[in-house]
């Protein structure tokens, strides 16, 4: 299972997001389709902001070692949009790879979903893909 396809795009100096408008992400949007397991792929013009690896198994402690391991990409569409993209993948036998995506309106759609995605809780890959987003990293309290 193909993970990401991504092709360039024109460019664009803004997006609308949450309601309003901020400077788009450096250089051109790209398209990007990502599979999703027993539904339509996702596809859309735009930015992925942040990427988050993290695997188990293995006895070396490199990521090359890993048996099981989670990938989470997190992008921005043109239209101002939130997608997030989830990628599953095993070495064990009579395991395989799963896809996912889900297209949120908003920074807490968007982490509602991945922390329904990992069982409750935002994961490791999770917490790494969200931390480029820095105005929506922490939750802010008074």
């Amino acid at each position: 299972m193909s993970t990401e396809i991504e092709t360039a795009a024109p460019s664009a100096s803004t997006v609308r997001f949450q309601g309003a408008t901020v400077p788009a992400p450096e250089g051109a949007p790209r398209e990007f389709k990502l599979p999703r397991e027993g539904d339509r792929p996702v596809k859309f013009r735009g930015w992925r902001l942040g990427e988050g690896n993290h695997g188990t198994g293995g006895n070396s402690g490199y990521e090359s070692d890993h048996t099981r391991g989670t990938r989470v990409r997190v992008y921005l569409t043109t239209g101002g949009n939130l997608v997030i993209g989830v990628y599953r993948w095993s070495r064990w036998q009579g395991e395989g790879a799963t896809g996912s995506a889900a297209v949120c309106g908003s920074a807490e759609a968007a982490l509602a979903w991945l922390r329904e995605d990992c069982g409750g809780e935002l994961g490791a890959a999770s917490l790494e893909a969200w931390a480029p987003l820095e105005a929506e990293a922490a939750e802010e309290v008074a």
